[in-house]
């Protein structure tokens, strides 16, 4: 009986000589070490790809906001110096100079506002309607229009001889500019601040969708 119990005490002594054995421990590292660095280094690319979409988001978000309020300004840029050299009875090659640059801005408004929005809209993830036309096309192109319609009146009859002063004074043009800066303000401003705000959360949305998607167990 006490050699049949010795007999079994070679076999627990081997597996207890192989997990005190030096080398067990250094394998055991090693595969650890490996699985924590591939992790970490799976983390760290996965946070730096989001951090450059953010990024990205961000520096196009905000350059499409300044393309936006560059072609805003333009124009009330060129209509303020159009409305001035009217105001002073400027001579007519003055003031045909001056009509040209308020219509090539007026065109470049034309050509270049939707297509900023879009773009806004796109980087912001904002693909409804009213979130950003409604403010620009409920406040600020009325304001521009009233401007246009005065500046052209009193534009053709400077040309025909006839005195632009009343028609700039019956618009009330010194009032309608002021008010027309204080609208494209608070326009570009508020497109700015969507364009920045919600470019980030739109990255945030489309992290979390991904991280979702990795989550879900695959369908069999």
């Amino acid at each position: 009986m006490v050699e049949a119990s010795n007999a079994t005490e070679p076999g627990n002594t081997g597996h207890s000589g192989m997990l005190a054995h030096p080398l067990t421990s250094v394998i055991v590292g090693f595969i650890l070490t490996g699985i924590i660095g591939w992790a970490l280094t799976n983390w760290y690319n996965e946070r730096q790809k989001q951090n450059d979409l953010s990024r990205a988001r961000f520096e196009n978000g905000t350059t499409a906001a300044q393309d936006f309020a560059r072609i805003v300004y333009r124009r009330y840029t060129r209509a303020t110096m159009l409305y001035s050299a009217l105001l002073r009875d400027a001579e007519p090659d003055e003031i045909r100079q001056r009509k040209k640059d308020y219509d090539d801005a007026y065109a470049d408004w034309g050509a270049n506002l939707q297509s900023n929005l879009f773009v806004i809209r796109k980087l912001t993830g904002k693909f409804e309607y009213g979130a950003l036309e409604s403010p620009v096309e409920n406040t600020l192109v009325p304001a521009f229009t009233y401007i246009d319609t005065c500046l052209t009146k009193a534009y053709d009859a400077r040309l025909r001889g006839q005195p632009a002063i009343p028609i700039l004074r019956s618009c009330n043009m010194t009032d309608r500019l002021k008010q027309t800066l204080n609208i494209s303000y608070d326009v570009t401003e508020e497109l700015f601040q969507a364009a920045v705000r919600d470019s980030s959360a739109a990255t945030a949305r489309k992290t979390n969708t991904q991280n979702e998607k990795e989550s879900d167990p695959p369908s069999h």
